[in-house]
């Protein structure tokens, strides 16, 4: 066991070095400003009329890295990136409970060096805390089913509370906690006992406590008509515009209008090596092998994640890491059953498997380089003798980005312009700027 333990935690400074190193080259984002500027009102002025639709739990970390990291990208991500970390702890304590250490040693590096949760965690988005607190949330869930504890559920629920307070697509653990107990607790039994009753109204009653306590600053501020101002914006997103905001994919250079039905499928491929591939592909299928209530489960959150996500109008990116996560759960119950019948092949798999993400990761370490708009202005940086021979410059793309890394530099060098191009500052001044630089999917 401390053998076990001592490799757990170099497996976790292994991946902080991971995390943590070049964590400020890709370019700081515009929904990473968005929860910057959100965070910074709500601590500075007490302002919480920006990014209606977002819960107030990720602002206010973000408010927090705000005060002690100010504008270095750097520290204002490092409190987002390292609730990664903390993922891998809690997934070492899910597994473990079921399959034993060696094999919680081995999800836990597998959901650390996946290619979707290790990169949308590295920014300062919600992806990271969002993750931590459904795997805190799954931890005493699973513990609840199989030991029937109160004090498990009472958790389970206080951690959804906690993590539809940061992100709505939470929202989807609530049709699944339903279907689990049905599945679980009621199929077994064929019935639902007066105690089981209680426990689902105790954890009912710690998901709304929760919640509300995250909200209450906001309540005191704004009374209910933040709060109701809140619940509409997410109406507004999620259905009156959910096939209008931000629907634009650019794949190969290709402009999509709305999101392709195989939009997540292609970023799979892309980025899996093709031994995590085959075996994602492979995963779900193990759950009726082993057909416990562990693989069981993990199948049927699969299933529910990935459908919520598919179904949206618009797909991201980071989406991925919300089904990927069932996924690497499901990647060991795979590997588990295999070496179960073939040991020697099940170690290899293991092996292997843990030993080509981990060169990945490596490989992206020596290889990652500024990105975006931060690449830009390193580069203008080194063009303009940083920015002292006052040759001007004429940005047309993401106003909040470049701004950013701008920052400071005197009105009359720097022009950013995104809805359109300023055509009278071109036709006017056009031979005053030294540089004029087009964000190539702007212009798309």
């Amino acid at each position: 066991m401390t053998k076990t333990y001592l490799l757990l935690f170099f497996l976790l400074i292994t991946s902080a070095v991971f995390t943590l190193y070049k964590l400020d080259h890709r370019s700081f984002f515009t929904d990473e400003l968005v929860y910057f500027y959100s965070g910074e009102a709500i601590f500075k002025l007490g302002d919480f009329s920006l990014n209606t639709e977002v819960p107030p739990l990720g602002k206010y970390m973000a408010g927090v890295t705000q005060m002690l990291g100010g504008r270095s990208v750097f520290l204002l991500r490092t409190p987002f990136a390292l609730t990664l970390l903390l993922s891998g702890l809690v997934t070492f304590f899910i597994i473990k409970s079921f399959l034993g250490s060696w094999w919680a040693l081995f999800g836990s590096a597998v959901l650390l060096w996946s290619p979707f949760i290790f990169t949308e965690t590295r920014m300062l988005m919600l992806e990271g805390p969002l993750l931590l607190l459904w795997l805190l949330f799954h931890l005493n869930f699973l513990l609840y089913i199989k030991h029937e504890n109160r004090r498990h559920i009472v958790l389970a629920g206080v951690f959804f509370g906690l993590a539809l307070a940061t992100k709505i697509p939470s929202i989807l653990l609530a049709p699944f906690s339903l279907l689990a107990i049905f599945v679980f607790k009621y199929i077994p039994a064929r019935k639902i006992a007066n105690r089981d009753l209680m426990d689902i109204l105790s954890a009912g009653l710690a998901l709304f406590a929760s919640y509300f306590i995250v909200f209450l600053p906001q309540l005191i501020v704004t009374g209910a008509q933040g709060y109701l101002s809140h619940v509409k914006s997410i109406y507004d997103d999620y259905f009156v515009l959910r096939d209008q905001k931000g629907k634009i994919h650019f794949i190969n250079d290709i402009a999509f209008i709305k999101s392709p039905v195989w939009y997540y499928f292609h970023f799979i491929i892309e980025r899996y090596n093709p031994l995590l591939l085959v075996g994602a592909a492979i995963a779900p299928f193990s759950a009726f092998v082993q057909k416990s209530l562990f693989s069981y489960y993990w199948l049927l959150f699969l299933l529910i994640s990935f459908s919520f996500n598919q179904v949206l109008g618009v797909k991201q990116v980071r989406y991925i890491a919300y089904f990927e996560l069932p996924l690497v759960f499901l990647v060991v119950v795979l590997v588990y059953e295999i070496h179960k019948r073939f040991e020697r092949t099940g170690k290899l798999l293991a092996v292997s498997l843990v030993l080509t993400l981990f060169l990945s990761r490596v490989a992206f370490a020596i290889t990652e380089t500024p990105t975006g708009y931060n690449a830009l202005y390193k580069h203008m940086a080194e063009k303009t003798a940083n920015f002292t021979n006052g040759e001007r410059i004429y940005v047309f793309g993401s106003i909040r980005s470049s701004r950013w890394y701008f920052f400071g530099l005197q009105d009359n060098l720097f022009v950013s312009r995104k809805e359109q191009l300023d055509w009278e500052i071109l036709d006017i001044e056009i031979n005053t700027f030294r540089y004029l630089i087009f964000d190539k999917f702007e212009i798309m």
